[in-house]
């Protein structure tokens, strides 16, 4: 009520030192923004909701500075300045003397219509900026989001303190009866999780995966400007919900993307980024991260219609409240898993059938192109061509990544998921080793078959765009003559895949579903 006058006051266009038509105000649980003219100005509420405290001039300065600082990480050329507010609440200027009275972060204004969440409304959002998300989060968190060995950030009691006291203070803002039972349930799932996952948080933090993250990594706080990524807003109040485990960043995101109805984009998106670091082992906290993610939103919508005043006004925050509940009640639902194999030479379809498989089912990708170059310490974009037998496909080489394939299949199966192996898988005894890790897991095989003729795979790998493989004409030879064909055995868990016309990957995709479910077979 104190800032009322002030609010008011900034949506007068003169109040401004450049050129304002009109100035349209955004509200959020704890912040006004004022859009005017060519930039926006971010005012921090006077507010503390126990998670975050605004309650002085000072704190909102700090973390207005904190919020400068953070964000031109990933931002720099649209976070400005921290600007004092001069005057009165009631006649506040933008230059002057004394002692401020506000204290606001300057940043350009950008077209509201290319934020990802509207986008993503409007069916703009697709894989292309999945694709290029996974390319600028992955390089964000390696090279900008500073790493934490040494302090408290990241320990597994740390991680215990921040779910706990997000379901104090859901509890705090009194959720509706009908929510409790299944409230009860995840916070249940939480605690069990927690314990089971401890080693887990202990091995991530003494390995560097802990680091000063974005922390508020969704849909709104991402836009599609000038043909890239701008990712921007992340948190500045707490730094224990910065500093983070980055499966903790990357859940959040995929998070908002499931609970959308958005599968498809989501799985992208990992996809690209694992592929990227080669962090399979954060999948195995993924879930964990996402139903936490998942209540954070729920109890910001609970604030939020606890907030709004006057009749029936919260009711949205309150239906969204609800829905946040219940999708985190079907995260916690374990879900059918297997291994697929892909099998073929070069240029027969198997990298395209394997990431659109990634889409439509909850398994992820290991693909042989680039495990065999991480293994060697190349770059996954860089031309490491050879002739068969040589290099990068040395006998050497093949059986290591073979290896480090298995290797990637059981974290992947260990952290709940399916696994497609994006191989060629030429020889028998690479394709048993497999087969023999689905008989002690206890899970369905089955070996997608991607088939076209000689003459159009010679035409595809002379044709074919420079990508992770290296493999040319001479390899493709190569692999022709020495691809052991399947067993009679094998080929009872084959699905065909004729790459040479169009195929639906939903369809295969759907096979493959029922094939995991129990019983399927």
């Amino acid at each position: 009520m104190v800032h009322a006058p002030l609010v008011q006051a900034l949506l007068d266009p003169t109040r401004y030192p450049h050129p304002v038509d009109d100035v349209r105000l955004i509200e959020t649980h704890i912040s006004w923004v004022f859009l005017a003219g060519n930039y926006a100005y971010k005012i921090k509420k006077p507010i503390d909701l126990g998670f975050l405290d605004f309650s002085t001039l000072e704190k909102r300065r700090r973390a207005c500075e904190e919020e400068l600082r953070l964000n031109r990480r990933t931002a720099p050329d649209w976070y400005l300045a921290v600007l004092p507010i001069y005057g009165s609440v009631e006649s506040p200027v933008w230059t002057g003397s004394g002692e401020p009275i506000e204290y606001a972060v300057q940043m350009v204004r950008f077209d509201e219509t290319r934020q990802m969440d509207r986008m993503l409304a409007a069916g703009l959002l697709t894989e292309r900026q999945m694709d290029a998300l996974a390319e600028t989060v992955a390089e964000f968190h390696e090279k900008h989001a500073s790493r934490s060995l040494d302090s408290e950030y990241g320990r597994p009691d740390i991680i215990r303190n921040a779910w706990e006291d997000n379901f104090r203070q859901i509890r705090q803002w009194n959720p509706p009866d009908g929510c409790i039972d299944r409230l009860n349930v995840i916070e249940r799932w939480t605690a069990d999780n927690h314990v089971r996952l401890r080693e887990r948080f202990v091995e991530r933090k003494a390995t560097g995966f802990i680091r000063e993250c974005h922390g508020d990594l969704h849909l709104k706080n991402l836009a599609w400007i000038d043909d890239r990524p701008l990712v921007f807003d992340c948190i500045e109040f707490d730094p224990l919900l910065r500093w983070i485990d980055v499966m903790n960043d990357c859940a959040f995101l995929t998070m908002d993307l499931e609970f959308q109805g958005f599968f498809p984009l989501s799985q992208r998106f990992l996809d690209g980024y694992i592929e990227r670091t080669g962090d399979f082992d954060g999948l195995a906290l993924l879930n964990f991260y996402k139903v936490y993610r998942a209540m954070v939103r729920a109890k910001v919508r609970l604030i939020r219609a606890r907030q709004e005043i006057g009749e029936n006004r919260g009711e949205g925050a309150m239906q969204e409240f609800c829905r946040y509940v219940g999708y985190a009640v079907s995260l916690i639902e374990p879900v059918p898993k297997g291994i697929i194999l892909t099998f073929g030479v070069s240029a027969s379809g198997k990298s395209r059938i394997a990431r659109a498989l990634t889409q439509r089912l909850p398994v992820f990708r290991i693909r042989s192109d680039v495990e065999r170059k991480r293994l060697l310490g190349i770059d996954r974009g860089s031309d490491a061509s050879a002739g068969f037998g040589e290099g990068i496909y040395s006998p050497d080489a093949t059986r290591r990544t073979y290896e480090r394939l298995l290797v990637l299949c059981e974290r992947g199966l260990d952290a709940g998921y399916g696994v497609v192996v994006d191989a060629a898988f030429l020889r028998l005894e690479e394709r048993e080793r497999f087969r023999r890790l689905a008989a002690e897991r206890g899970v369905p095989l089955v070996v997608v078959e991607p088939r076209a003729s000689v003459d159009t795979l010679r035409r595809r790998i002379r044709q074919r765009s420079r990508g992770v493989s290296d493999a040319g004409p001479e390899v493709l030879e190569q692999q022709l003559q020495i691809l052991e064909p399947l067993t009679e055995a094998e080929q009872a868990d084959v699905l065909p895949v004729d790459t040479e016309n169009d195929t639906d990957p939903a369809e295969l995709a759907e096979r493959i579903k029922n094939l995991f479910a129990p019983g399927g077979r």
